[in-house]
Order: C-alpha cells, then structure tokens, then sequence
C-alpha cells in the first residue's frame, strides 16, 4: 500500500507540473520561462521516482514459491504389552504451522524451516517415532535457495540412528545428505546447499527414522528462496516510455 500511495501522490502532482492551464501565465514571460525551467526540473524528478516506486512495486509482488503438496508426519507405533497402536500426526490443514512433540515446521512466502525427531526401542516390548518432513512446491521463475541445517544419529544398542534430507527436482536429486549411525556410534553433521534453482517442481523431504534396537535421530533445517531476477510487467514499461515521452515533450516547448 506504501507503493500505491507514492504513486497517487506523484501522479496528482505530475498533473499539476504538465501542461495544462497553469502554463498560460507564463507565455513569452522571463518569469514563466524560469517557472517552466523550474516545473520541467520537477517533472523529471518526478518521473524516476515513480518509475522507482513502480519497479518496487512490482518485484515486492512477485512470489517465487507456490506450494502444491504437504505430506508432513509423524508416525508413532509399537507395543505395550496389552495391545499395538498406530498414530499419524499430521498438520491441522494442508501448508499450516506444524507443531508437535516430534516436529516443528512452518511454511512461508519465501522459504520454509522444519525440526524433527525420531527414535526406535525394542525389548519386550517395542516403541518407534519417525518424523518426516515432505513437502512439494513449484517455482514460478529462476531463483536462488540457501538450505542450511544439520542431521544427528544415535545408536546405543544394534540399530541405526537414520536421519537425511533430500531435494528432488522430479524425479532428480539435487542435493542429498544424511547420516546412518551404527553401533555405539554418534554422528552430527552440519549440511549447506546454495544454488540457482530453474523454474520447475521441487520436493524436499527430511526424516529422522531410526530403527531398532535402540536409537535415534534428528534433523534441522531452514530454506530461504528467492527470485534471482524479477521480471517487470509490461505495464511498467508503458508507464516508463509514457513519462519518457512526456519529459521529451516538456523539454522540446523549453
């Protein structure tokens, strides 16, 4: 709306500086010849920062992330002695803020960040938690991500302390990373992934699943994506070459 405004306000005084009938007292006058000098200056002033204004506008309006699939999770089952139980956790509505004990995540218009935990017991009885973080988007236009965080795995007795992410365009992985912990093992691994993304569709998918006996894993991660280039509307250039032409017009009656 900040924009807009600008552009109203410039617009109501542009119409005050062009021509009009505030020129008629100035005809062959020293004076109105300086008053045109003076308005023809303003004009010109005018015209950048609307063009400015405009161009700000227009990139501040453009999102480069559509979302078009959400199928984060938590799944926890086992046994207890008395009987099983399956649980799915899942958002309260598809792209929503996503908090449970074993992940956090939220989606925006320019990037998204996740946390999750997993962990895996077996004895007589048997318990397991896998958190899984997958979502799917489209970018509209080439753009740039900065993927930035880190994976844990733990085993403590004959399992595997899983945890990994992965960025798939289609069906090609673009960047992958992931930690497989064995016995007595701890592994914490610090991931960066910073590139030019084509328009196209994307899914990452990061999950902590250890598996028995006992173990467990986690993962961070934070993903900022922004336009690499913004592309401006033709409308823009209309208004730009109509300013344009006003100025030449302005500067031809000087």
């Amino acid at each position: 709306m900040t924009h807009l405004a600008s552009v109203a306000c410039l617009c109501t005084r542009l119409q005050v500086f062009g021509a009009g009938p505030y020129e008629v007292g100035f005809n062959q006058s020293k004076q109105g010849i300086k008053m045109k000098k003076i308005l023809n200056k303003k004009l010109q002033q005018g015209s950048l920062v609307l063009g400015l204004s405009l161009l700000c506008f227009s990139q501040a309006a453009v999102s480069a992330i559509v979302y078009t699939n959400d199928t984060r999770r938590v799944e926890v089952s086992g046994s207890n002695g008395t009987g099983g139980y399956n649980d799915l956790y899942t958002p309260d509505s598809p792209y929503a803020d996503f908090n449970v004990n074993a992940q956090n995540s939220s989606l925006s218009g320019t990037g998204f960040s996740a946390s999750g935990s997993g962990y895996a017991y077996s004895d007589y009885d048997w318990s397991s938690t896998v958190s899984v973080f997958d979502i799917s988007f489209s970018l509209t236009t080439e753009s740039i991500i900065s993927l930035n965080g880190s994976l844990y795995g733990y085993d403590e007795y004959y399992g595997s302390g899983d945890a990994s992410v992965t960025l798939y365009n289609g069906t090609n992985i673009v960047f992958s990373d992931s930690v497989n912990a064995t016995y007595g093992e701890t592994l914490d691994r610090l991931f960066s992934f910073n590139d030019v993304l084509a328009a196209g569709d994307y899914q990452l998918i990061a999950q902590a699943n250890p598996y028995f006996e006992i173990a467990q894993s986690s993962y961070s991660l934070n993903a900022v994506i922004t336009p690499s280039a913004v592309p401006v509307p033709a409308a823009i250039w209309l208004f730009v070459s109509g300013f344009a032409g006003l100025l030449a017009f302005a500067r031809k009656k000087q």
